[in-house]
């Protein structure tokens, strides 16, 4: 009896579909991820007993570092330097919003003087970030 023998599979297997399968679940992942910005100063806020409100994205943001130096849009900036920014940016003062991001470990002193640097530049709305109080 003469069988016939079975055809020689070959040396190589196909992983293309293997290939297509990674590719579609990379692409499922990188669209349904959400992809949050992170600050460009390391900042530790002090935690608050109030819940903290959403941070509005149409503002300007400020940070004090825990050594007590002054950040926005990621360059070093004194109080002076701050004030003469602010005080020549073209929207009106009474809209803009201003959200300050203190380190928990930011003096007080240099936190209060911020705010008053703020205010006489004529910002009308100030918030300060903090981290809700964990129940």
């Amino acid at each position: 009896m003469n069988l016939d023998r079975p055809k020689k599979r070959s040396e190589s297997e196909n992983i293309i579909p293997l290939i297509n399968i990674v590719f579609l679940l990379l692409i499922f992942f990188m669209i349904t991820a959400k992809l949050a910005s992170s600050d460009a100063i390391e900042i530790h806020p002090p935690v608050s007993a109030q819940p903290a409100s959403e941070q509005s994205q149409d503002g300007l943001t400020i940070y004090l570092n825990h050594e007590d130096k002054i950040y926005f849009d990621g360059h070093s900036l004194s109080p002076h330097e701050l004030f003469s920014i602010l005080s020549t940016q073209p929207e009106s003062k009474d809209t803009r919003s201003i959200t300050l991001k203190a380190d928990s470990n930011a003096s007080a002193r240099k936190l209060v003087s911020i705010l008053d640097t703020l205010k006489q530049s004529g910002i009308k709305k100030i918030e300060l970030l903090t981290q809700s109080k964990p129940l």
